[in-house]
């Protein structure tokens, strides 16, 4: 085995390692949400008290590291415009953990092009290329559904609300 298939090999054991660590971490704090108070709280006003630090403890150490590092890698314009993207497509993944997802799609993406190319560079360009169109495409996606099926569901709540104010 070369050491190019052997490096190729070991980025796609990280990316992955980090993505079921990260998609562990969420699974976790999704269960949370299963009683009808945390069912609420989902579309309440965030508080920086009690979820926040629970939502801490549930995060491995590893998770809260590479965010971290992924946060300080945006710049907060960035975050920002990627927060509002996030919102209106109702996925609840805060900007740095987006972003740190799609480095993760880019890493497999990549390594798998290189082992079956043989060129790293290409594979590089075609994973960078190929993994930000993908998420970007895909939270436009999810954008256009969430407002299809608002647009979908506006006109019986108006039929509801008239009926119920006549």
């Amino acid at each position: 085995m070369n050491w190019s298939l052997a490096g190729a090999l070991g980025a796609i054991f990280a990316a992955l390692f980090i993505l079921v660590v990260t998609v562990s971490g969420s699974l976790a704090r999704s269960g949370r949400d299963r009683d009808l108070a945390g069912r609420i709280a989902r579309y309440g006003p965030r508080r920086g008290t009690g979820q926040d630090k629970r939502e801490s403890d549930s995060v491995r150490k590893a998770d809260r590291v590479a965010i971290r590092v992924t946060k300080r890698l945006m710049t907060p314009a960035a975050q920002q415009r990627l927060s509002e993207r996030l919102e209106l497509a109702a996925v609840a993944r805060k900007p740095a953990e987006w972003e740190l997802l799609g480095g993760c799609v880019f890493v497999v993406i990549a390594a798998g092009v290189s082992i079956l190319t043989g060129n790293v560079i290409i594979g590089v360009l075609l994973g960078a290329l190929v993994s930000w169109l993908g998420m970007r495409m895909l939270l436009s996606f999810l954008i256009r559904r969430r407002r299809g099926a608002f647009a979908e569901q506006l006109p019986d709540l108006l039929q509801l609300l008239a009926s119920s104010l006549q």
